[in-house]
């Protein structure tokens, strides 16, 4: 199956944080209690994907790279820190299902960073443009163990090229060149 890093990003969005309400309801700490997981955002990025092995060869720019560093990874050390039953009074904002120190102004660079990382992680050094693969590296558990999860992503991505022309135009209020539209039904 052939998808964008923007449908992969949609689709995972929707599977770790679809029932909220779009927007800042997204950006919060993952709300699985007791986990011990940094997660955080849209698509519950976490520490470890941020500063694992392979982090050098992403590509971040500077700027994303210091957002990385300097609010990312800062925030998710925290989230490790305090929440759940250890919970220090005045720290709340790093609990489960709380939004840490994130405002509306750094949600582009968080999708940004995001589509980075995904870009990385679907391409030829990870999951070499394999779903299922991308999926499990992203998730951290197999089909097996969290079968609902595979389900939820796979069913926002495009089934076929025909989807994919028919999002794009959807997404544009311009209609798109019969090359285009041939370029991505030939994909």
């Amino acid at each position: 199956m052939e998808v964008t890093i923007d449908e992969l990003y949609n689709a995972i969005e929707e599977a770790e944080t679809g029932n909220l309400n779009p927007g800042m309801d997204r950006y919060i700490r993952t709300t699985k209690e007791n986990s011990e997981s940094s997660a955080f955002g849209p698509v519950q990025m976490t520490k470890g994907i941020l500063s694992g092995p392979g982090y050098s060869d992403i590509g971040f720019t500077p700027e994303e790279n210091a957002f990385v560093q300097e609010k990312l990874i800062p925030q998710a050390d925290n989230f490790l820190k305090y929440g759940g039953n250890d919970m220090t009074p005045g720290m709340e904002r790093y609990d489960y299902g709380q939004g840490g120190d994130f405002t509306p102004s750094d949600t582009t660079m968080y999708k940004n960073v995001a589509k980075r990382l995904m870009a990385y992680e679907f391409g030829p050094m990870r999951a070499d443009g394999d779903v299922d693969t991308f999926i499990q590296n992203w998730r951290g558990e197999s089909e097996q163990n969290d079968s609902r999860y595979y389900e939820a992503v796979r069913s926002k991505l495009p089934r076929n090229s025909s989807d994919r022309v028919f999002n794009a135009m959807v997404k544009t209020t311009e209609t798109p060149a019969l090359d285009e539209i041939r370029d991505t039904l030939s994909k």
